[in-house]
Order: structure tokens, then sequence, then C-alpha cells
């Protein structure tokens, strides 16, 4: 048996005598098809940032957001408005910048989850981890 850990609590291993694969959303309390996981966990559509396509989206964004920051724009929350400042500008492109680094060093970063663009998921590839007996 070979089990596959995503330590969320869901794990999968495959049955060596019928080669179907198995899933447990409870840490191995019980356990379900593969099929009937895959049904009732339909998968999301990820759209992945490459590095040169963030890297050009993150030019434009240094050159927005220090307009912003020289016009003292206003902005418009759920909580109400706010002056977007130098401290913000430089804030925002820090955490970009290093959003950039990460993608470089292998980090998948989403575009959009299932066309939401107000919706970003990561991905590392190192987060997975299997076993084999």
């Amino acid at each position: 048996m070979s089990t596959t850990d995503d330590s969320d609590g869901v794990m999968s291993y495959k049955d060596k005598e019928s080669g179907k694969t198995f899933v447990s959303e409870d840490n191995g309390a019980s356990w379900m098809s593969e099929e009937d996981y895959n049904n009732s966990h339909p998968a999301i559509n990820y759209e992945w940032w490459t590095y040169d396509e963030y890297k050009e989206w993150l030019e434009q964004e240094k050159k927005t957001l220090q307009e912003m920051a020289d016009e003292h724009a206003m902005a418009e929350t759920s909580e109400g408005s706010f002056e977007w400042t130098q401290e913000m500008t430089d804030q925002y492109i820090a955490e970009y910048e290093q959003t950039l680094e990460d993608i470089k060093n292998g980090l998948l970063v989403s575009k959009s989850v299932n066309g939401d663009d107000e919706c970003m998921t990561t991905f590392n590839p190192n987060w997975v981890g299997s076993t084999t007996d």
C-alpha cells in the first residue's frame, strides 16, 4: 500500500490487489473510492502565473501604485474610504516582489480560482509527500 498525505486530513492509498485508489478526509478513520471523492469534490480550475507574466504585471502595478500614492488617491472599501499612502505602496510592492521571488523558486501562484480574480491560491510541489511500503 502507498499512501499520500495532503496534511489537511486528506489521504489516499492505492490497493495493490484491486488497483483502485481510496481516499480519506479524516486522517484514515474512514475511506471512500477515488471516484466517489472526485464526484463530491469537483476539480477547481486554476490559472497559474508564469514568472515572466507576473514580472510584467508587477512592473505595471508598481507604476499604478506609485501614481496612487503621488496623487493621494482615495480608495473605497466596505469599511469606508482612505487615502492611499507611500507606505502602503512600499508595503504592497515588497509583498509582490517576494511573490515574484517565490514563483522563481517554484511556488505556483494562481491568477484566479474558477475565474474569480478576488481569490488567489498558492501551491508548492514540496508540500506534497508520499510513502511506499
